[in-house]
């Protein structure tokens, strides 16, 4: 689950001025803290909390507020995190779970916004991503997630909150595409073999074509697991690209002949070889 694994918890109160009603809070806080000695709990006053939030965010880890607190402290996290319009939200009850945008100013039911067609709905998508977790699909989760942060990365379409000028059409679809070539990546043999190419009139990059699970997992890198397939045959599109046609093909042959053979393959695609092996027994048969 999203919410696992969580080593501390904050109670923001207004207790010493709201003393019924934020006593009563805190009393119930501190009931159930009791129970879990394991977790570490805290209690801080919402005004220093605002304060804290902004100077050291990482001393939070989960916070426990009243409705018109978390009002506040959500949209001040949202403002750290980059805006109302990338923060994620969901309530979560016993029965019933509604996922949403996480924070409200200057974002929701702003019509002009929406008229203007700038609207983020980044925040929608994170929020779906939460859903899919909650929902026992985390896999479809991770690949949403990706399609977001890879969309957000490259800068090529971002919203005006986010400091660029594509419109809310423009951002939707383009993380449609990346959830289908994450897809695509799925059914060819995982993200570690999806080459990508990005060509416009004067320039073009040549990449890893999907990114769920792979690209910016460093993990993978210091473990020397990573899949540089992809690298490689992306390459050889960049070749193409730069009308070398015949080099692009002995890589692709080089390639081939490797995962063919099966003797030197990444953990992705069902064996324990390291990155430098794979590269290695790829140059070895450009000959």
């Amino acid at each position: 689950m999203y919410l696992d694994n969580r080593k501390k918890v904050t109670a923001v109160h207004k207790a010493n001025i709201m003393k019924l009603a934020d006593g009563l809070f805190l009393e119930s806080c501190r009931e159930v803290a009791t129970k879990y000695p394991c977790i570490q709990y805290s209690e801080i006053i919402v005004d220093n909390c605002c304060m804290q939030l902004v100077a050291k965010p990482e001393q939070f880890d989960v916070m426990v507020t009243p409705n018109l607190y978390g009002n506040l402290v959500s949209n001040v996290a949202a403002c750290i995190a980059g805006g109302t319009g990338v923060m994620r939200g969901g309530n979560v009850g016993q029965y019933h779970a509604v996922f949403e945008q996480g924070a409200s100013a200057g974002n929701v039911g702003n019509d002009k916004i929406v008229q203007q067609k700038k609207a983020n709905p980044v925040a929608l998508f994170l929020s779906s991503a939460m859903m899919l977790r909650h929902l026992q699909f985390p896999s479809f989760a991770d690949r949403l997630e990706s399609a977001v942060k890879r969309v957000i990365a490259e800068g090529k379409y971002r919203t005006k909150d986010l400091g660029g000028t594509s419109t809310t059409q423009e951002v939707t679809p383009n993380l449609y595409g990346n959830l289908v070539s994450n897809v695509a990546a799925g059914i060819a043999g995982g993200t570690g073999v999806m080459r990508g190419g990005n060509v416009g009139q004067y320039h073009a990059v040549f990449e890893q074509g999907a990114s769920a699970g792979n690209v910016g997992n460093d993990k993978i890198v210091h473990q020397k697991k990573a899949n540089h397939v992809a690298l490689f045959l992306s390459s050889a599109m960049m070749l193409r690209h730069l009308q070398f046609p015949s080099f692009a093909d002995r890589l692709e042959s080089a390639v081939k002949r490797v995962i063919a053979e099966g003797k030197y393959r990444t953990k992705d695609l069902g064996s324990t070889s390291t990155t430098q092996e794979v590269m290695d027994a790829v140059i070895s048969k450009l000959g």
